[in-house]
């Protein structure tokens, strides 16, 4: 009995080293950092890239990806190529601000308006459809707009998301009411599988 009792401690704490030896380290891949404006906001003055603060004490939702989307989204956003109509950039009345954070430290800042003016560090992008599409489902901007509020020129490309729900708050002098707030703020993050051998 205790021979028996020996051989299967052996056997469970070889079984448990294992597992630890086969464990894949988790680094930081980064992080995507999303305000917006819910729903379709009018303002007297257009609001230029790097306005929008998190002054509210907003707290943050958390949007979880695959790797493999969240890599797509990041690729995206690596191989944008700069317009050569930088004059714009003060015309375009941003609605989304985006701050991605790189693992090596490195960030950028992108902002977008209604109609896909597309900012990338304070310079003016060419139009990538898709990236936005991508940074707006992603973050549930499509979801503070009512369904035939669904205006978005992307949208008529790719279509309005599987996962599209209406979250339309009711407005008071074409301001969301409180407790809800204008603005909401979504952390993008690439959600990492741990395997063991």
């Amino acid at each position: 009995m205790k021979a028996l009792v020996i051989i299967t401690l052996i056997i469970f704490l070889g079984l448990n080293t294992k597992s630890y030896q086969g464990s894949k380290h988790i680094t930081n891949k980064g992080s995507i950092e999303v305000l917006f404006y819910k729903g379709d906001v009018e303002t007297v003055v257009s609001i230029k890239c790097g306005e929008i603060k998190n002054t509210y004490a907003l707290k943050s939702d958390t949007s979880l990806l695959t790797e493999g989307k969240y890599d797509e989204l990041i690729g995206k956003i690596k191989s944008l190529k700069e317009s050569e109509d930088n004059k714009d950039v003060e015309n375009c009345d941003v609605r989304i601000q985006v701050k991605v954070k790189y693992e090596n430290g490195i960030t950028h800042e992108i902002c977008i308006d209604g109609f896909n003016c597309l900012i990338k560090d304070g310079k003016k992008m060419k139009r990538d459809d898709y990236l936005i599409y991508l940074i707006r489902n992603y973050s549930g901007y499509y979801n503070y707009f009512s369904k035939s509020d669904l205006y978005f020129d992307e949208l008529k490309k790719i279509g309005i998301p599987n996962d599209y729900r209406d979250l339309t708050i009711k407005r008071k002098n074409g301001l969301p009411n409180p407790p809800e707030g204008l603005l909401k703020k979504i952390i993008i993050l690439p959600r990492i599988v741990v395997r063991t051998k």
